[in-house]
């Protein structure tokens, strides 16, 4: 994954200084003087005909329904298979009523891997993000058997643990594939027209990580979404990068404006 730096050092920074530094998977940029380089998203919006169709939470409003949601407050989710979920019901992976609650939101087997520490760089995301092989409740079910309903976490032996694991779990983001967005081009209109060399070259290079950032879930998952902690979507969407490989609220926000401003406006 591609991971971004900004010179902080203003003082240092010339016209002369090089615009990108590579290192490996390391991009060194200079630090942008963002109050040259402003991009207006009105006309845009106005290609889109959004304008006078968003709701309070500026969500795009298409249709006479989602109008009625947007009005009467109903929180909803477009889950991208023409299906639209209502708040009553649940789609938290974390309830009770959910199969897989014992396996990411509580229980012994979640206790013991936390206490025996068997997670990549430390990081506790890193477990509830693995996919399972099997059914939740054949997995628990395993795990009563294997080393007992009532023992205490300490006393699971760590090698035994681990071997379950791996013979249990899929690795972390297992169920994501890569994806180029379809809309994606090298040179996008609106940043071939900044003046700035130095700008145009920092805006093209971040233009180019959309490729690496693009995601997509397989189909057949969603006849076992039991095994995943992810929720199931139809379309691709853009991760934010490095340990979160989910799309999030706040993330999508800023992805959505520089999607727009790359000319990305299908994706």
């Amino acid at each position: 994954m591609l991971s971004i730096h900004s010179d902080d050092n203003s003082e240092n920074s010339s016209d002369d200084s090089e615009i990108l530094k590579k290192n490996k998977s390391t991009i060194i940029l200079p630090r942008p003087p963002f109050e040259e380089i402003e991009f207006s998203l009105k006309n845009v919006s106005n290609d889109l005909n959004i304008k006078d169709n968003l709701n309070s939470t500026g969500s795009v409003i298409n249709s006479e329904d989602e109008k009625e949601v947007a009005t009467n407050g109903i929180i909803s989710c477009d889950l991208g298979d023409d299906t639209i979920l209502e708040a009553k019901e649940s789609i938290a992976v974390c309830s009770a009523n959910s199969e897989n609650w014992h396996i990411y939101c509580a229980g012994k087997l979640l206790e013991a891997v936390n206490y025996h520490q068997l997670l990549e760089e430390n990081d506790s995301k890193e477990f509830v993000d693995r996919p399972l092989k099997k059914n939740a409740s054949i997995v628990i079910e395993e795990f009563d058997k294997l080393f007992g309903e009532n023992v205490s976490v300490h006393d699971i032996p760590k090698q035994n643990l681990s071997k379950f694991l791996e013979e249990n779990f899929d690795h972390a983001g297992g169920e994501l594939k890569e994806c180029t967005p379809e809309d994606w081009t090298p040179v996008p209109a609106e940043l071939e027209r900044i003046k700035d060399d130095t700008l145009r070259s920092w805006a093209m290079e971040l233009n180019s990580i959309w490729k690496d950032l693009c995601r997509v879930i397989p189909e057949e998952i969603k006849d076992t979404r039991d095994r995943h902690s992810l929720i199931y979507v139809k379309n691709p969407f853009i991760i934010p990068g490095g340990r979160f490989r989910e799309f999030y609220y706040w993330d999508a926000y800023w992805i959505i404006k520089g999607l727009i401003v790359s000319g990305m406006t299908t994706s």
